[in-house]
């Protein structure tokens, strides 16, 4: 999954990592190493896989958009005008790629799946402001180590509400296509 990671989160990996090494020398180390296995790796892949959703949710809505207009318009001018067959080919294969789009995006949604995955990593960037500053929920914490005993379940219920997001999501899209392959 990693292979091609952009050079843009290998910086943010880096310059979140040091921040996390800045934090006071009260917290312990493997709290450290939790933020950096977790919150951080979290935070990353939410990143990316909200950047690839938007870029597929684009990618469909354009296809879909412009591809039945351009449909449109190359099918009446082939009434019109004698074509040739690779003409008629391409006229297909636009058509065909439009109905797809349209499909794709009723079914798996991924403008709301790119949602999710931005609303997630906002919260998780949200929740890490709030505890590398001890403000919000972690005014009262005496200690890092009781301020972290408040952002780990916070964290985890934010991986767990992604999860379950992302599974309805799926979920309708598999009953879709359940549904179709039966007609």
């Amino acid at each position: 999954e990693d292979v091609l990671m952009p050079k843009e989160q290998s910086e943010q990996r880096g310059k979140f990592s040091d921040l996390v090494d800045l934090l006071p020398p009260d917290l312990e180390e493997h709290n450290r190493a939790w933020i950096k296995d977790h919150w951080l790796e979290e935070f990353l892949y939410f990143d990316r896989k909200a950047v690839e959703a938007k870029g597929h949710a684009t990618r469909l809505s354009l296809i879909w958009r412009y591809g039945s207009k351009m449909s449109v318009i190359l099918a009446t001018v082939n009434v019109a005008w004698e074509s040739t067959i690779s003409y008629r080919i391409a006229v297909v294969l636009l058509m065909i790629a439009t109905m797809y789009a349209a499909e794709t995006r009723e079914q798996y949604q991924p403008g709301a799946k790119w949602k999710i995955h931005r609303n997630s990593a906002e919260s998780l960037l949200d929740e890490w402001r709030d505890f590398s500053v001890l403000q919000g929920d972690y005014l009262n914490a005496k200690t890092w180590s009781l301020a972290f005993a408040i952002f780990q379940p916070r964290v985890m219920s934010i991986f767990k509400a992604n999860r379950e997001a992302g599974f309805k999501i799926d979920r309708k899209a598999s009953k879709a296509s359940e549904v179709d392959s039966r007609s």
